[in-house]
């Protein structure tokens, strides 16, 4: 038997089955937090990426459409053989709704990152909360010295009938 292997018998008899499945469900626990909490913060900022992404998609779409709107009136004005003030109050129009459009995204983008920002943190704080969590181990050496002095105790109040038997059997 490697010494290996007997430390880990010796350290497993010290354990009832109930600490030792204490300790090992305050473990599971420990580590389902960590890794529910890292999934939470992961997800989150995800989230804020799609948001972005979306914002700039959204900037980029508005831009074309205003571009098509101002050609479109280039157009039009040109076919209608008008030139002068009502073609500029088109592209003028156009290029305030683009403004006003580029502004709402932009705004409901930053509302979006900010409340996931809120959450992010919390996510933070609970990843690390969880890697905190201190799982309570009994003390080896403590168990075995109160075993031992267990034992001693025994031994002492043994009667000498029963501290010879004991004795012959440890010398056979």
């Amino acid at each position: 038997m490697s010494v290996y292997m007997a430390a880990a018998g010796m350290a497993a008899s010290l354990l009832d089955s109930s600490e030792a499945d204490a300790i090992y469900d305050a473990t599971y626990n420990k580590s389902m937090s960590i890794f529910n909490a890292g999934q939470q913060k992961n997800a989150m900022e995800k989230q804020m990426a799609n948001i972005k992404q979306e914002q700039v998609l959204g900037v980029a779409n508005v831009a074309l459409n205003q571009d098509a709107a101002e050609a479109q009136a280039k157009v039009n004005s040109a076919a209608a053989g008008v030139s002068g003030g009502s073609v500029e109050q088109v592209i003028y129009e156009t290029n305030k709704d683009a403004a006003f459009a580029v502004g709402n995204i932009n705004a409901q983008a930053d509302a979006d990152m900010d409340a996931l920002s809120n959450e992010v943190q919390s996510a933070q704080l609970g990843l690390s909360s969880a890697q905190n969590i201190n799982v309570d181990t009994p003390s080896f050496g403590s168990r075995a010295l109160s075993n031992i002095l267990d034992l001693g105790g025994a031994y002492l109040s043994m009667d000498k009938e029963g501290k010879d038997s004991l004795n012959k059997m440890w010398s056979d």
